[in-house]
């Protein structure tokens, strides 16, 4: 690190995001890097969902007598701390307690209490990123005997883990597949809401089946703008071309054409062989 950095942390206190662990003894050299590493990569999933690009996660000189270590978020044209961590430490928070409440399988599956709990769709993409759970496991992976608690704190805020709910963060993720009817490449008609429609991004929310998939208009020379219609019917039809990366990867959609339902129409799922 260079002088900026080290004036950087003496004046930028609150800019910071603070890992502290609280052990009777010493810890692991293995853990703690660990631990590092875990914190690294639940930061850098949240700063993904929230957007903020150009940045690199730097770790600050480790306190004399403490585990407490220092994350700051660097832009990488300057080597200026980023303004509204507060975002990204309320992620984190929420992130966590999901966790906490339903455990991984639950949180990271998206099970129907979860959608009930959470209002906020960036922490819904969070539960469902692989590395941000594995991260998390990282950093909750010290806790013992020894280490009954770990906080992280920004600012005034304090997230703490405590050992007794440790259990919640190692459930075995059940690889089920998510909408196996929607399959890469296919052109599919299927029931739903829409949510949203994002004139800026170019998309739009379709509720399908309790989840919400990303719609992007079949070609540019089409406005996701034109659909604006139909947000205020409850269910409509929409056909689309499924694009998706695996089958455990929520599937997005390039809308061709979408269109009311009369009744008696049907809710249920067809495909263009």
């Amino acid at each position: 690190m260079n002088d900026t950095a080290s004036q950087l942390f003496a004046e930028n206190g609150n800019g910071l995001i603070s890992l502290i662990y609280p052990p009777d003894d010493g810890m692991y050299a293995k853990s703690v890097g660990e631990a590092i590493l875990g914190m690294q990569s639940c930061l850098e999933e949240i700063a993904k969902i929230a957007k903020l690009e150009g940045l690199e996660i730097v770790v600050f000189p480790v306190e004399d007598g403490s585990f407490k270590t220092i994350f700051a978020f660097i832009k990488k044209d300057g080597w200026k701390i980023v303004v509204g961590l507060d975002i990204v430490f309320n992620l984190l928070n929420n992130g966590f307690d999901v966790i906490e409440h339903f455990g991984t399988n639950k949180a990271h599956n998206l099970d129907t209490e979860v959608l009930q709990y959470v209002q906020n769709p960036n922490v819904l993409a969070l539960c469902q990123s692989k590395n941000f759970i594995y991260g998390s496991q990282k950093i909750v992976g010290p806790l013992s005997e020894n280490i009954e608690k770990v906080e992280i704190r920004y600012g005034e805020g304090t997230l703490e883990i405590k050992c007794e709910n440790k259990q919640k963060y190692f459930e075995e993720l059940e690889k089920e597949s998510i909408f196996p009817e929607l399959r890469d490449g296919a052109t599919v008609t299927i029931a739903g809401e829409i949510t949203r429609i994002n004139k800026g991004y170019g998309d739009l929310g379709f509720k399908y089946k309790e989840r919400t998939l990303k719609c992007t208009t079949f070609d540019f020379e089409t406005s996701i703008t034109q659909y604006h219609e139909f947000l205020e019917d409850s269910q409509v039809l929409l056909t689309a071309i499924v694009k998706r990366d695996g089958p455990y990867d929520l599937p997005e959609l390039k809308v061709i054409s979408i269109a009311k339902i009369e009744p008696p129409n049907q809710t249920s799922i067809f495909e263009k062989e």
